[in-house]
């Protein structure tokens, strides 16, 4: 099969431009991610933020299937909850977000490039708003991911004792989004908790993610259980001192309790 051209990018944003000028609902449009901060590369999508007037924007949210189904055939439209916040891809395989904020909530929250801004509103918009911070975990937050470990640990070790291997090997993958969850905390990075490989691989230390990366392993039970002693150490250099900067007491007696079910198999 050959390759597939790449897909313009430039001429999408050109033909998204074309329509938001006609369109009395829209004030601007705005660039964000990798092709604002020169990161991008063959595999960059197009993050595109659609500025509405206040009362034009709920209507456009509702229009978005057909707005989008003119740039292009669309083979995967979804908004995973938020219909502001769109996900596309074309059938040239382009890729791309489809953001819609109204003028009135628009905020500097990052890196951006105004590529239409049909009266100085989104100019001006941005100039007096910038976001708050992203979110990191709270002490609670933390404290749920050190105790949760443990939840993961004891599923662990009854899978292994049951030979279930498949769910043993789901069971180390949770482990370690529950690693990787803790050293973003560590590091101050945006917590994703939902995502918590989202960009890891420029967000965090790269020592620590070789040592994760070797814990990915064949669904078989000598290395999974190799694999999980890795984890409780990666885990335990993370977790007590996140639990002293934070105020939590360390799970001591249950890591003790678990970790030796874990070692005898039992």
């Amino acid at each position: 099969m050959a390759p597939m051209d790449p897909p313009d990018y430039d001429g999408l944003l050109e033909h998204m431009k074309a329509l938001a000028a006609a369109d009395q609902r829209v004030l601007g449009l705005l660039l964000y991610g990798s092709r604002v901060t020169g990161k991008a590369d063959a595999f960059s999508d197009l993050d595109l933020g659609v500025i509405t007037t206040d009362a034009g924007a709920r209507e456009l949210v509702r229009e978005r299937a057909a707005l989008l189904a003119q740039v292009g055939e669309v083979l995967f439209l979804e908004d995973f909850g938020d219909p502001t916040h769109t996900h596309a891809i074309l059938a040239d395989g382009a890729a791309f977000e489809f953001i819609v904020r109204p003028i009135g909530e628009l905020v500097d929250d990052g890196p951006h490039q105004i590529v239409l801004d049909k009266d100085g509103q989104v100019a001006a918009a941005l100039a007096r708003k910038v976001a708050r911070e992203p979110e990191v975990f709270s002490a609670e937050g933390v404290r749920r991911q050190i105790q949760y470990f443990w939840h993961e640990v004891e599923h662990l070790v009854t899978a292994l004792g049951r030979r279930d291997l498949l769910w043993a090997h789901g069971g180390l993958e949770e482990m370690r989004g529950i690693c990787l969850r803790l050293a973003r905390a560590a590091a101050g990075v945006d917590a994703e908790d939902e995502e918590p490989y989202w960009k890891v691989d420029t967000a965090l230390d790269a020592e620590l993610l070789e040592r994760l990366r070797a814990t990915i392993v064949p669904a078989e039970t000598a290395p999974m259980r190799r694999a999980a002693g890795e984890l409780l150490e990666i885990y335990r250099s993370l977790a007590h001192p996140l639990a002293e900067r934070n105020g939590i007491a360390y799970p001591e007696r249950l890591d003790a309790l678990l970790s030796a079910r874990l070692g005898s198999g039992r």
